[in-house]
């Protein structure tokens, strides 16, 4: 539903591949991480573009813990993988907690 979503927004055919991969990290990463036993959990996604850039926002009702860059020395070792993707390919990137957990990205792009 999250990659449908970012998927209406018209940017190029580089930065729509992308931003479906960056979107769809942090919609996972607050599945994962959000609270734990609650089927009701509630997620959030705000995408929108601004200028020359495409900002995405997911937030959740997770944990107290912020989001964390893990570096690997092995990249195929499973876990922290998802926001590494975000800092590299991302203009930038950040969290802030307002009620809810929320990890956004701004990207770099070129209208359709």
């Amino acid at each position: 539903m999250a990659r449908r979503l970012v998927a209406e927004l018209a940017v190029d055919t580089t930065t729509a591949g992308v931003l479906e991969l960056l979107t769809s990290e942090l919609v996972s990463n607050a599945v994962r991480h959000g609270p734990a036993g609650q089927d009701d959990q509630q997620i959030s996604l705000a995408a929108k573009l601004t200028g020359d850039h495409v900002f995405v926002e997911v937030c959740d009702e997770g944990g107290r813990s912020e989001p964390e860059l893990v570096e690997h020395d092995d990249p195929l070792e499973p876990g922290g993988l998802g926001l590494q993707l975000v800092d590299r390919l991302a203009a930038e990137w950040g969290s802030r907690r307002d009620g809810m957990r929320c990890v956004w990205f701004r990207l770099s792009h070129a209208t359709a």
